[in-house]
C-alpha cells in the first residue's frame, strides 16, 4: 500500500465520488520568487482585497490568493502608502483558524528556507483587522527561525523598497509542490522531543464548538490498539509538532488535526474517520497532504446522521459503528468487542438536541435549499463561492 493507492472504506458511490475529486492533482515543479523593485502593496478595507503591484502599477499575480482555480480579484492600485525602506518577504494574509493557517497561509514560507532571505523582513496583511497575531503564528515562524521582531503586521497600503513575492507551494485541492513538505520538515528538526508516540489519535471531543457527538465509542477503540490520545487545541503548537514529528500512524476525524500529518516524518499513515452522510468532505485535501508526505492514507465511513450534513457544516454531527468501521478493524486486526461497537441512547439524545438547539428539520432544509440554489443563478464561480460562504455564515 502507498499513497497512490489509497484505501476507502466507504460506500461505492462515495468511492467513485473520491476517485473523482482526486483526478486532477498535479505537482508545481518550479516555484520562482519574483523581485519587486519599490513595490505597491494594496489593501482594500471594505472588500478585504489585496495584492502587490510594481512600480508601473502591473498587478504581480503571485500576490493574489488562490483556490481551486479561483483567483481573488485585485484590488484598484494606489500609489498613496506608507514608504517602508526594507528588503522584505511577502507571506499574504493573517489567519486566525488554525487548518487554514497550516494549509493556505505557510505556503510561502518555503522562502525562509533560503540562505538569501535569512535576513530580511517578512510582510503579512492584515486585511481583516485581526486583534493581533495568534500565537500558532508566531511559534509556526519561530520554528523556521523568523523572529517576531523581523515580522511586519500591516493593515493600509505600503510601498517597499525591494519585496520579494514567492507563488503559493500548495493550493486546495489539487496543486502542489514538494517546497511545501519541507517547510513542515523544517519546523520539525528544530523541535527536540521528550516523548515519542508511535500511535496518535487526534480527538474532538473537548473542542468548545463543533465537537461530534459519539467519538468517545471510537475514541476508545484506538486506544485498546496502542493510540495516545490528544486534544491538539489543549496543546501549544510546539508539543503538537513534538507529538507529531516521531509519528508513524495517526488517526482522528476529519478537520484541522489530522492535517498535523504534515509534522510526521515521511511513510506514515493517516486514518480519517469521515463525519458527515454527504460526499462533499475534506478526503481529497488530506490526500493531497498524505501524498505531499508519502503517507498512506485510509478514509473509514463512521457518519451516522439523521439529516445527511456538509463536512463544514455548523450543524451537529454524529458518528458511530458501522460496517465499514468493522471491516477496517478486521483488516487492520484491532483487538475489540461487540460492547465496544455500542453507540448508546444517550449519545442519541443529545444529538438531537443539538440539532434541534440549531432550529431544527425546518431550518435545516430551507438553509440546505438555499445554499445550493442561489448560488447556481450566479454569474461566475468566485461569486458563487462567496454567496455559498455568506449563505452558511449567516442562515
Amino acid at each position: 500500500m502507498n499513497s497512490m493507492n489509497p484505501i476507502i472504506y466507504a460506500s461505492d458511490r462515495y468511492k467513485r465520488f473520491f476517485a473523482k475529486s482526486i483526478n486532477n492533482i498535479h505537482n508545481t515543479r518550479s516555484l520562482r520568487i519574483r523581485t519587486i523593485n519599490n513595490a505597491t502593496i494594496v489593501i482594500e478595507p471594505n472588500t478585504q482585497r489585496f495584492g502587490v503591484f510594481d512600480a508601473k502599477g502591473n498587478i504581480i499575480k503571485e500576490s493574489l490568493q488562490l483556490r481551486n482555480k479561483i483567483v481573488q480579484q485585485a484590488p484598484v492600485f494606489t500609489s498613496e502608502a506608507e514608504v517602508l525602506d526594507i528588503d522584505a518577504v511577502y507571506l499574504g494574509t493573517l489567519e486566525d483558524h488554525f487548518g487554514h493557517f497550516l494549509l493556505e497561509h505557510t505556503n510561502r514560507l518555503y522562502s525562509a528556507l533560503y540562505h538569501k532571505y535569512k535576513n530580511v523582513k517578512y510582510i503579512i496583511l492584515n486585511n481583516r483587522n485581526l486583534q493581533k497575531i495568534p500565537d500558532f503564528v508566531l511559534e509556526f515562524l519561530a520554528a523556521l527561525g523568523i523572529k517576531k521582531s523581523d515580522i511586519y503586521l500591516i493593515n493600509t497600503n505600503v510601498k517597499v523598497k525591494c519585496l520579494y513575492v514567492p507563488p503559493v507551494a500548495f493550493e486546495i485541492p489539487n496543486k502542489y509542490s514538494l517546497e511545501f513538505a519541507k517547510i513542515f520538515d523544517s519546523a520539525s528538526t528544530r523541535i527536540h522531543p521528550k516523548l515519542y508516540f508511535d500511535k496518535i489519535y487526534v480527538s474532538r471531543e473537548k473542542l468548545p464548538n463543533r465537537a461530534t457527538f459519539g467519538e468517545s465509542c471510537i475514541q476508545k477503540i484506538f486506544e485498546k490498539n496502542g493510540f495516545v490520545v490528544i486534544h491538539p487545541e489543549q496543546l501549544s503548537l510546539s508539543k503538537q509538532i513534538e507529538y507529531m514529528s516521531h509519528c508513524k500512524c495517526l488517526a482522528g476525524i476529519a478537520g484541522s488535526a489530522l492535517h498535523l500529518s504534515l509534522f510526521m516524518p515521511n511513510g506514515g499513515r493517516v486514518i480519517q474517520i469521515k463525519r458527515n452522510k454527504l460526499l462533499a468532505d475534506n478526503s481529497d485535501t488530506q490526500y493531497l497532504l498524505c501524498k505531499i508526505k508519502k503517507c498512506n492514507f485510509v478514509l473509514v465511513d463512521c457518519a451516522k446522521e439523521i439529516l445527511p450534513t456538509h463536512h463544514w457544516s455548523e450543524f451537529p454531527q454524529i458518528i458511530g459503528p458501522t460496517k465499514y468501521l468493522k471491516q477496517f478493524l478486521h483488516d487492520y486486526k484491532f483487538i475489540y468487542n461487540e460492547q465496544d461497537l455500542i453507540c448508546n441512547d444517550k449519545t442519541r439524545q443529545k444529538y438531537r438536541h443539538a440539532f434541534r438547539a440549531k432550529g431544527g428539520f425546518m431550518r435545516y432544509q430551507i438553509k440546505r435549499m438555499l445554499v445550493y440554489a442561489v448560488p447556481r443563478i450566479m454569474p461566475s464561480e468566485q461569486i458563487k463561492n462567496s454567496v455559498r460562504r455568506w449563505l452558511n455564515k449567516h442562515l
